[in-house]
């Protein structure tokens, strides 16, 4: 397996579980929670790094973008910059990565633009709490997608992130195993 598809595999794996792997940084003086990590479609540059609250909508959670919880940016390394959850925190969230004219890809040789525009992944409380980078992947997009269209309340869409992660690997993960 290639060093992309097993970056991918790991980010899947550690994003979509319950008991942590994604991550944050630590509380700064502002009573916030600063975030760290990027999204890989390639690594993006200079992305819109959004996080966004859930709602109970139409019989499921769906994103609220009503308004964000916090914004940020990716640098010209594609790492998060800038982005800080105030607290008091009030996990799950969804961090998303949206891309506009100024994103590109840094794997290309002429900063190409990214093949998909936006990536998500969720923010759990285990995942803040343990201080690890983040990372959202057109894999985990998908498994988020694929959950919070079929739960009704939040207790059973982090139990169905495992499944979700597992049908979305096994439908394209490429050879992808658990």
């Amino acid at each position: 397996m290639d060093f992309k598809m097993q970056l991918l595999a790991a980010a899947v794996a550690a994003t979509l579980t319950a008991c942590g792997g994604g991550g944050g940084g630590g509380a700064d003086s502002s009573n916030s929670l600063s975030i760290s990590g990027g999204a890989v479609d390639g690594p993006l540059a200079q992305a819109i790094v959004t996080v966004y609250p859930l709602v109970e909508a139409n019989g499921h959670f769906d994103i609220d973008r009503s308004g964000p919880a916090a914004s940020g940016s990716t640098d010209n390394k594609a790492a998060i910059t800038g982005l800080a959850i105030p607290l008091p925190l009030a996990p799950p969230y969804i961090l998303e990565f949206t891309s506009d004219a100024n994103t590109w890809d840094i794997n290309s040789e002429s900063k190409e633009p990214p093949s998909i525009k936006t990536l998500r992944t969720i923010l759990t409380q285990e995942m803040l709490d343990s201080g690890a980078k983040i990372y959202a992947t057109p894999l985990t997009t998908m498994a988020i997608d694929l959950a919070l269209g079929r739960n009704d309340d939040k207790a059973a869409l982090l139990i169905d992130l495992k499944k979700a992660a597992k049908e979305v690997i096994s439908t394209v993960g490429f050879g992808l195993t658990d």
